[in-house]
């Protein structure tokens, strides 16, 4: 047989890329996307996290020069090692001359701060003939930016204090407001102390005057938020001024201006219900733990809570105590330990009742008089104890229980020791109340940011221990149930769910949901005609049928999937909204199992339950309804596609990236929404392939490579970034194969079955990583193949073969895998071919061609191929691009055997 002859046979033989008629990449993917797979699996999505960054005034000394040393003590009786600032002419301006505003009656000399909402500048007011701090609000600052900048003005301009600093008036700059304030030139306290313990009475002196000045603005219906030593600002009198009120908030607003979930203020020094972020009305409590933080830092030099990371902080203000002061420094008077501790406490109750009483308080401590707060006694500590370790106290208690049967106690000592068992029970509900706020609001909220999988993790195993060590002491009531059930879900989502972020441990997340199970179970035992549980378990099936499908093979999911359904169908309150959502949870999970199964029309009827429970999402879950619009739009994209319908592919894909787009812009922390976007990207490119739009193909999985890379890279340890990143490369690596840009798609292909290689060794019963290695695989073989680097490819391909024999054996075997096993035969088949007919050619002949090995080889794994075909078809029926693979195997079989039998007529007539 002639080359060229021999050329045209194998490229009529060899096949477009894996499961695709037409050659294009993305056709029919088994859902290898965790952004993309079932995004409503998650009921309660994490709450938001703001984190402004510092601003400043115009007393902003970040880039002055250093303070010079003063020999004396200043008039806040601080000693001379400390220093005074310089005096304002000395002062360097900060950026130059082209940076300036114009303002009409102002000359305005230079920039002296720059922060998160503006930029400050020292002017003279040339009416009145002094120098004032002009703060101009940032052009592109946010709206909600925008609104705190006017709330400051609105809150300062009602302030007249000698010891607040002092907003004269407003003005505008192109189209951006401005204040007109007061310059205070001696920097701040945080630059006076600099981390350096003061003396007690100048720091009781010190907080004396701010406690006053903190009264005064709560009596004007005003709380700062935002109290710290950076805050606090001296003049050239040393005078002190509390700025800063950008986070201020009127008493008598409306609370529901901060949503629940924002953290605003600045971690080491807010107050623990500040730094819940859930909850919504603070009060002057929140600026009496301020100075009490303000008073810590001047005795001890050092911030009540400090971490490198704002969310470790944030947990430590939550959970921890702060360290003695006297044991940081021993010189500190017990009575001013005793005052600042109280102002820390975690319950706003236990501190003072306001901010005069605390200045009274100083002042008795300042004038040597009995304070009236008093040391925290040991029984107080031993609560405090018992409240962070409940299950500890229960059994301690349950112990002493014991003591009075032994001997014979008296009545008073068995209703004493009642008392406290009841005390342990409500500690252990409030731990309860402690890990469902951990788990729901916490590490639901880290997802949201990039690396933080480390601290997930970190948080994780803390709520898993907090919550294993309280369910079995805890009492059996079904409010005590309930929440310990949903805390144990929710872990399970983040350990092991198909979210957008995991933690890659679906062992543990797997016991999680049956624990959750169990104690739903019980709940229903307890209270048969609970309005919540029914739901709520309802939700653990369809959570726990993604991960069971992962682990346990289709089968289990679709079991899950069932008692989902059923028990929706049996709870006796069907109506809510969190009921609704439980309705889109469920039948959202269900329309992907049919997605997955191709019953597409079962799969479009479970999408119009879908969006027929949308409208009545309403109060807090309606800020979901956007994003469930969205996982539509791709669910619906996906059955097009599976149907053959590309066009209509495209169009849904292309209304899901730009729901997306949009929400991105509006978003104060658009990760989640991201990866969303990098998913529907590829969704889009996909079908882009199948219409013959190859330029907005590559476009479309660049740009979601592009994204998925700089996730990766700032959070390696995450499951879900080197998931999804490993799909983008196979993708990418898929379209240059298309081009017959062999060389550019090597690269990609490799690394991405590297990342597979390696998410698997981590967790190794994972099926989903496992049948997506066998498709990177597959991928690289076929690169290999078109580089004629055949040796290489039949390397990879055996190494599938071998994979796939052993999951195939197992009693019910995945469909998808048995699929793969017949693509694999095929591809064998077709080596063992292109070997046959080159050993042919080397001999010089086709005699005994059917009696080589190889040829007893080719057949075996074309009827091998065809055999995997038929077994999936019985357990599902094929979709287009499988049935239009299992003909180009069968005609590939016919077109060897003929290519045969021409090469042994053409050695029969040469012998003649």
């Amino acid at each position: 047989m002639s080359d060229k002859k021999e050329n045209d046979l194998f490229n009529s033989l060899l096949p477009p890329p894996p499961l695709d008629e037409q050659g294009k990449p993305g056709a029919n993917d088994p859902g290898l996307d965790s952004a993309a797979r079932n995004e409503t699996d998650s009921l309660l999505p994490p709450p938001l996290l703001e984190d402004d960054a510092e601003e400043t005034t115009g007393t902003d000394t970040a880039d002055s020069e250093p303070p010079a040393v003063a020999k004396e003590t200043n008039r806040m009786g601080f000693p001379s090692t400390l220093g005074v600032l310089p005096a304002k002419s000395k002062r360097r301006p900060v950026g130059g001359a082209e940076q300036l505003l114009k303002l009409d009656g102002y000359e305005i000399r230079h920039k002296v701060g720059q922060g998160g909402m503006g930029v400050v500048y020292l002017a003279s007011d040339r009416s009145l003939g002094r120098e004032v701090a002009i703060k101009v609000l940032n052009a592109a600052a946010s709206s909600k930016v925008r609104d705190r900048f006017l709330v400051e003005a609105q809150t300062v301009a009602g302030l007249q204090h000698p010891n607040i600093a002092a907003l004269h008036t407003t003005d505008e700059f192109q189209g951006q407001p401005c204040l007109i304030m007061e310059y205070i030139d001696g920097g701040s306290l945080q630059e006076r102390i600099d981390y350096t313990p003061q003396p007690p009475i100048a720091s009781a002196q010190t907080m004396k005057t701010l406690a006053q000045a903190m009264h005064y603005c709560h009596e004007q219906g005003v709380i700062h938020r935002d109290l710290k030593p950076s805050n606090v600002l001296l003049d050239h009198s040393d005078t002190l001024k509390i700025a800063d009120f950008g986070l201020a908030k009127s008493l008598h607003a409306d609370s529901s201006a901060t949503r629940t979930g924002e953290i605003l203020g600045t971690p080491g020094y807010m107050a623990p219900e500040q730094a819940s972020g859930v909850v919504k009305t603070l009060g002057p409590a929140c600026d009496i733990y301020g100075l009490g933080g303000i008073l810590y830092t001047l005795l001890t030099g050092r911030i009540p809570f400090d971490s490198p990371d704002p969310m470790r902080t944030v947990m430590m203000v939550l959970s921890n105590s702060p360290v003695s002061p006297k044991k940081l420094q021993p010189d500190v008077p017990k009575d001013l330990e005793t005052i600042c501790l109280k102002c820390l406490e975690k319950s706003p109750r236990a501190r003072y009742s306001s901010a005069a009483d605390l200045a009274e308080d100083l002042d008795r401590f300042i004038n040597r008089r009995p304070i009236k707060a008093r040391p925290v006694s040991r029984l107080e500590k031993a609560i405090k104890w018992a409240r962070r370790q409940p299950a500890r106290a229960a059994l301690i208690l349950i112990a002493l229980a014991s003591i009075p049967a032994i001997f014979g106690a008296q009545l008073y000592h068995s209703n004493k020791l009642a008392k406290e068992l009841d005390r342990s029970q409500r500690l252990a509900i409030q731990g309860s109340d402690f890990s469902e706020w951990v788990i729901r609001d916490h590490v639901n909220q880290l997802r949201t940011f990039n690396g933080t999988t480390a601290l997930q993790r970190d948080v994780a195993a803390r709520a898993q221990e907090y919550l294993d060590v309280t369910t079995p002491d805890a009492p059996q009531s079904s409010k005590f149930l309930l929440r310990h059930a949903d805390a144990y879900r929710r872990l399970a989502l983040i350990q092991g769910g198909s979210t957008n972020q995991n933690l890659g441990e679906s062992k543990q997340a797997m016991k999680n949901y049956q624990t959750s199970l169990e104690l739903f179970e019980k709940t229903l035992k307890v209270a048969p005609n609970g309005k919540k549980t029914h739901r709520m378990m309802a939700v653990c099936y369809a959570n726990m049928s993604e991960l069971a499908g992962v682990l346990n093979g289709s089968d289990s999911r679709k079991e899950y999937l069932q008692k989902a359904v059923a028990t929706l169908e049996a709870s006796n309150h069907k109506q809510g909204a969190q009921y609704w959502l439980a309705h889109v949870v469920v039948h959202g999970a269900v329309a992907n199992q049919c997605i997955e199964d191709h019953k597409f029309e079962k799969a479009l009827a479970e999408l119009e339950l879908m969006e027929s429970s949308i409208p009545n999402l309403e109060g807090d879950v309606a800020k979901m309804v956007p994003e469930l619009k969205m996982t539509l739009a791709r669910q619906r994209a996906q059955v097009h596609e599976s149907l053959g319908e590309y066009e209509k592919a495209v169009a849904k894909a292309k209304k899901a990236v730009s729901l997306l787009r949009s929400s991105i812009k509006d978003e104060t922390n658009p990760l989640t929404l991201t990866q969303q976007l990098s998913s529907n990207l590829i969704l889009l490119a996909d079908n882009q392939c199948q219409v013959g739009d190859l330029d907005g193909a590559v476009e479309s999985y660049q740009e979601a490579l592009e994204i998925r890379e700089a996730r990766y890279s700032e959070d390696k340890g995450n499951v879900s970034a080197a998931d999804d990143l490993s799909l983008a490369l196979a993708r990418t690596a898929s379209v240059w194969l298309y081009l017959d840009k062999s060389d550019r798609a090597l690269p990609f292909a490799k690394r991405a079955a590297k990342l597979r290689r390696q998410l698997l060794a981590k967790d190794s019963g994972n099926r989903h990583h496992q049948q997506a290695l066998l498709i990177d695989m597959g991928t690289v073989a076929a690169i290999h193949t078109q580089l004629g680097q055949n040796a290489e490819a039949v390397k990879m391909h055996q190494e599938r073969l071998e994979i796939l024999k052993k999951l195939v054996k197992k009693e019910k075997p995945e469909r998808s895998n048995i699929i793969v096993l017949g693509e694999v035969h095929f591809y064998l088949a077709l080596d063992n071919l292109s070997r046959l007919v080159a050993e042919a050619a080397d001999d010089e002949g086709a005699e005994g061609i059917r009696d080589r090995k190889l040829y007893t080889e080719m057949s075996e794994n074309f009827a091998a191929s065809i055999a995997a075909f038929n077994r999936a078809e019985k357990m599902g029926p094929l979709s287009q691009a499988e049935q239009s693979f299992l003909e180009s195997v069968r005609q590939a079989s016919d077109l060897a055997e003929s290519t045969i039998k021409e090469m042994e007529k053409v050695g029969e007539d040469e012998v003649l």
